[in-house]
């Protein structure tokens, strides 16, 4: 943790880590919490740094202090939530879905629709990017790496939208060794292969384009604890069915649960009825 997120929440009183548990600091603003940092940045060599690995972007240093104090208090207090998978040769850990985030994290939600943040990203990407539809569980999401063996495989973040797919992940907790490892240029057959590997402290930050960037998180160890949070943003929002079911599929079967998924799918229909 970082010590001035640590700070934050050893001077705030003691609260349980519960699901019911109030903040242990008032929310910040979003918007004046992101534009506090990122106009302190130079921007124009972050965007070139950006687009010359490839569009991928790590920075160790990213979130105010007071973000970062409430996504770790976040994370703590949905332990309980947390949907487990295990996919053998590729997969094992835990997920909290943007659908379970908006009940008891809503300040997660307006981090994710930051008008300061998603114009920062638009300044990295190149791209005009738009915030995924309200049915897509990926859209926010906490990932939990709480016991040995917890871990992802070499994968993409592939888009199964019209458009291209972004990833922005921030660290929250790392109390761990897991690191990200990752390859850069792989579908760029004009450059070789680049590969890199870094432990994202909480607080850090790491922005792709999800179908270029070849990565994954490796193994935790014993009594070790791992949570991200990752954003998706989209060029296009739209999806074609077939693609949609393939998309909640995975989705239903890797990371939250088919009850999450389809759950939501079955009150839009009662909506639309």
């Amino acid at each position: 943790m970082s010590t001035s997120a640590e700070d934050a929440l050893a001077s705030a009183p003691a609260v349980a880590t519960t699901a019911s548990s109030a903040s242990p600091v008032p929310a910040p603003d979003a918007d004046r919490a992101v534009a506090s940092r990122t106009r302190t940045f130079d921007n124009a060599r972050l965007r070139k740094d950006f687009a010359a690995q490839g569009a991928f972007l790590y920075l160790d240093d990213f979130l105010a202090p007071e973000v970062t104090a409430q996504l770790i208090h976040s994370a703590r207090s949905m332990l309980d939530e947390v949907n487990r998978n295990y996919l053998p040769g590729h997969k094992q850990g835990g997920s909290v879905s943007r659908h379970t985030i908006d009940r008891l994290a809503p300040f997660i939600a307006e981090l994710y629709r930051s008008k300061e943040l998603i114009g920062w990203l638009e300044q990295m990407s190149g791209d005009k990017l738009q915030v995924s539809p309200a049915d897509d569980p990926h859209a926010y999401a906490l990932y939990y790496y709480t016991r040995p063996g917890d871990h992802i495989g070499w994968h993409y973040d592939t888009s199964y939208y019209d458009g291209r797919r972004y990833t922005l992940l921030l660290g929250v907790i790392d109390e761990s060794s897991c690191r990200l490892d990752y390859e850069l240029h792989t579908r760029n057959p004009d450059m070789p292969d680049q590969p890199g590997s870094v432990q994202i402290p909480p607080g850090g930050l790491v922005f792709f384009d999800g179908d270029k960037l070849r990565h994954r998180i490796t193994q935790a160890g014993p009594n070790e604890m791992r949570v991200s949070l990752t954003f998706e943003y989209v060029t296009d929002p739209n999806m074609r069915p077939w693609r949609r079911f393939i998309s909640n599929m995975k989705d239903a079967v890797a990371y939250f649960g088919f009850r999450q998924v389809f759950r939501q799918m079955t009150s839009r229909g009662k909506d639309a009825a």
